[in-house]
């Protein structure tokens, strides 16, 4: 069975792929559908023919980090690129043809998908969305005093003589990147992709133990962030993706066990089986990318062969050495530069009740952890909104609820009010006058 550890996308590269804004390559626009400001879907665009690079194209998902007053340079990049404000605000001036999309209203109202402002600085916030092609010129920065993050896709050229994933524009160059960093989310190649209109999606999967992994027909990408994910090749096309170091591996052989976490992540070019799960496999969050074949006239993706991996704790590590036999597909290139990734954090949950009524309607308290889940209702069943840093202010809104033996309180965040939900009180703390 063939093996390949393909070359890491370092943080240089991931830099580079900043707020791509779209130049239409026909004449029909994307149809970019409503991501709710809660729920599974946080982003999914209807591309035309042409929407995709031709295939082979590197598959990425990444959450880029741009602190306060963080900028990217004027820069433009080869392929598709998908992007949803998680939290934060970020200012985009483009020089080309873009897609926007707003979130849903409050009521949940849906918004209709617009061409962005031209050489005019425009500002997006939590649940809005962009989805871009090739070539355009572009720069952003973050207006605000607290961090803001990027949920991001993307899909770039990987075949012979592929063009650079990064160009600067203007005498700009790395150097002048201020305060940008990312958190890796996966890395895959894709052998095949559609070739008339498609349909790119990026969701979040919730699975208590004993639900299985959804089958899907097409290329997919599973990136987990929060619990483990443990299971043992059985046959098809796969390649794993580790975090720590930003490798891939390649079609390991058949009854090769992984063990992965948060932002580690396994790619199915071919497509994946269902899953099953046993009740002591436990609760596993992924964010999943999906390509498929548009609805009505899309072109289907070129028979692959479908993953098949067994739920099992592993008893020996997948090798990540050098292979003795090269994998077909291209590998992504080596930046010119490295720095550390952030680490890897679980997401923290609450262990247990503390003391209640501590908080009145208006006041302000401090996260007091890290990955702290902000949840949609008061409940460990709710659906994320976004998860919160040790540091991170929030309005408390209303009384107290007790939800699941634990007590929520109703918050919004202090640097951005759009974002709002529920806090365990076991992560916050009240702010000294």
């Amino acid at each position: 069975m063939r093996r390949s550890v393909l070359a890491s996308v370092t943080l240089l590269t991931v830099l580079l792929l900043g707020l791509v804004i779209s130049r239409s390559p026909s004449s029909d626009a994307a149809n970019l559908q409503t991501a709710p400001t809660t729920g599974n879907v946080q982003i999914q665009a209807e591309l035309p023919e042409g929407g995709l690079p031709v295939a082979p194209a590197f598959v990425l998902m990444r959450r880029i980090n741009i602190d306060a007053d963080g900028q990217m340079p004027l820069h433009s990049h080869p392929g598709l690129s998908l992007y949803r404000v998680e939290s934060g605000t970020l200012a985009v001036t483009v020089s080309g043809k873009a897609m926007l999309l707003r979130a849903a209203t409050e009521n949940g109202t849906p918004t209709a998908a617009s061409d962005a402002p031209l050489d005019e600085e425009f500002r997006m916030r939590r649940g809005d969305t962009l989805v871009a092609w090739a070539q355009t010129p572009k720069t952003y920065r973050n207006p605000g005093d607290r961090p803001t993050k990027v949920l991001a896709g993307f899909l770039l050229p990987a075949g012979h003589q592929h063009p650079p994933t990064i160009s600067y524009l203007s005498g700009a160059s790395s150097s002048d990147i201020k305060g940008v960093s990312p958190e890796f989310l996966g890395d895959a190649v894709a052998p095949n992709l559609p070739s008339g209109p498609s349909v790119v999606t990026i969701d979040r999967l919730s699975l208590e133990g004993g639900e299985p992994i959804p089958a899907f027909d097409g290329p997919v990408i599973l990136s987990v962030t929060s619990g483990v994910f443990d299971f043992t090749t059985v046959s098809g096309e796969i390649q794993v993706s580790r975090a720590a170091d930003q490798s891939v591996v390649a079609n390991p052989a058949a009854e090769t066990a992984f063990s992965l976490s948060k932002g580690d992540a396994v790619f199915f070019p071919g497509g994946i089986q269902e899953t099953p799960r046993s009740e002591q496999d436990g609760e596993l969050q992924l964010l999943r990318l999906t390509i498929a074949g548009g609805a009505d006239t899309g072109t289907p993706v070129a028979a692959g062969v479908p993953g098949v991996i067994a739920m099992a704790s592993p008893a020996t590590p997948a090798a990540t050495t050098e292979p003795t036999e090269e994998s077909d597909a291209e590998t992504p290139e080596a930046s010119a530069t490295t720095e550390a990734e952030p680490t890897a954090t679980t997401e923290a949950e609450p262990t247990a009740t503390t003391e209640t009524g501590r908080f009145g309607e208006g006041d302000v308290a401090v996260v007091t952890e890290d990955g702290v889940n902000l949840r949609s209702d008061p409940s460990t069943e709710a659906d994320i909104v976004t998860a919160l840093d040790a540091g991170q202010q929030v309005t408390i809104t209303g009384p107290s609820e007790e939800g699941g033996d634990f007590t929520w309180w109703p918050v919004t965040l202090v640097d951005d009010e759009s974002v709002s939900g529920y806090m365990a009180d076991d992560f916050l703390q009240a702010v000294e006058e």
